[in-house]
């Protein structure tokens, strides 16, 4: 494939590096269809440009304002440049004995091009009046960026506010606020709020918040998202119709709730029926009308044999002792059970459980638990808990039992064994420690 041009007379004026340049621009923009976003090589028996149009080197600060304009008309193809010599050359150079003509639109193109850089110097240099030097310091002034980096120049850069736990908590806390917000202007408060143990909703404000609006807060058990096993569900869901979507996300975002939304439930009612009381239209509808729903006595049919599930399940009363599931560090290379008691029973399904004979409480879910047959040591309650009231549901109070005897340490072979060491020793206090008292 071959092209060429002849030269114009003022283009016949240009240096011979202006001139080789040329020859490369006019071969990119006659074929750019062919070379944009290609990687091609540009060959030129003129070893300066491939210094200037290198396209892993900047243009020269002291380079014509031709040249400049063409290399960076050249920054966006993806190129490499080579020299050759000219005796090698010889089938370009042959060819460009026989030029087809003067190209009349690249020649208008470069003309313009080359004006409209002269007309911008020309504006620049009258704006810079040489009798008055402070004009690059007014004209600085007003562009807020250079004005904005003089300020901190001379004031000092403004560091950044360090984040303290208060601080983060009330962020998050706004933006968890004006979430909550949009749904609730919508759909009015809730009676109910089912959440995580995120420190979000553990905060101060948060549970004011809840208690000034009359929404009764419940956190679900940690390491159990069954908990909330309405909103998982609907997640799964979600990921299932947006996998088979073919929809942009967007659309299909809508395309799943409209669906969702339409799709009557178990009860013979679909969601938009329960919330407003009316069947929202879709496409089917103008084919088929949707027939009246009349099956309203299925829901609490289906609720009161969901409850009478859970009461078999849950069986788990204060003072049982189970095993609980060990959800700490390094809780995935193996499940572990830990014998304990229960303290507290929270509704149907979470238990306040203290690990045997004198560990921690923990919050787990019933189905965290396993049941374990009592011993003589869990009879003895009052060992261990300490109540005013067997129908309180208070957490009991814990009794520290009696210290332990502490074996004799094993003496140390590296030790000689004579008066300088051991028991006898007078730097070392032989008083009886007193057994440490609390108080209840």
């Amino acid at each position: 494939m071959h092209a060429s041009k002849t030269l114009t007379a003022t283009q016949r004026k240009y240096g011979q590096i202006q001139k080789e340049a040329l020859a490369i621009i006019f071969a990119l923009k006659k074929f750019h269809q062919f070379l944009y976003g290609r990687k091609f090589t540009i060959v030129t028996n003129h070893r300066a440009l491939t210094s200037m149009f290198a396209p892993n080197k900047g243009t020269p600060a002291l380079a014509a304002n031709r040249l400049a304009r063409w290399a960076l008309l050249l920054s966006q193809y993806e190129y490499e440049i080579e020299y050759r010599k000219t005796n090698k050359h010889g089938n370009a150079d042959a060819l460009s004995r026989l030029p087809v003509g003067p190209d009349v639109e690249f020649d208008r193109e470069e003309d313009d091009a080359d004006i409209d850089i002269i007309c911008t110097i020309k504006t620049i240099g009258a704006q810079l009046n040489p009798t008055d030097p402070e004009v690059i310091v007014k004209e600085s002034s007003k562009d807020i960026v250079i004005s904005t980096v003089m300020r901190y120049t001379t004031e000092g850069w403004p560091h950044r506010e360090e984040a303290t736990p208060a601080t983060s908590e009330i962020k998050e806390f706004r933006k968890l606020e004006n979430s909550l917000s949009n749904k609730i202007f919508h759909f009015g408060y809730p009676h109910t709020l089912v959440t995580d143990n995120a420190t979000t909703f553990k905060s101060e404000g948060f549970q004011q918040w809840c208690k000034e609006r009359g929404i009764t807060h419940l956190s679900r058990a940690p390491y159990h998202p069954a908990t909330n096993g309405a909103a998982e569900r609907m997640v799964q869901s979600f990921k299932q119709a947006l996998r088979k979507s073919t929809l942009p996300s967007n659309a299909a975002l809508l395309e799943f709730l409209m669906n969702y939304r339409r799709t009557p439930l178990e009860t013979g009612y679909s969601p938009s029926q329960l919330l407003h009381g009316k069947q929202i239209r879709c496409k089917i509808d103008t084919i088929i009308p949707s027939p009246a729903h009349s099956a309203q006595g299925k829901q609490s049919k289906n609720t009161q044999l969901l409850n009478d599930t859970v009461n078999k399940i849950h069986s788990y009363q204060v003072g049982d002792p189970c095993y609980a599931l060990y959800c700490g560090p390094r809780r995935s290379n193996q499940p572990r059970w830990v014998p304990a008691l229960v303290t507290k029973v929270y509704g149907q399904r979470s238990v306040n459980v203290r690990v045997w004979p004198r560990g921690p409480t923990w919050r787990r879910h019933v189905e965290q638990l396993q049941p374990r047959f009592s011993t003589e040591e869990d009879l003895h309650l009052g060992d261990i808990f300490q109540t005013s009231d067997k129908n309180s549901d208070r957490l009991p109070i814990p009794v520290p039992p009696e210290e332990p005897v502490r074996q004799p340490k094993r003496p140390n072979p590296r030790h000689p064994l004579h008066s300088d060491y051991g028991p006898d020793n007078p730097r070392r206090s032989s008083r009886r420690r007193q057994q440490t008292q609390f108080y209840s």
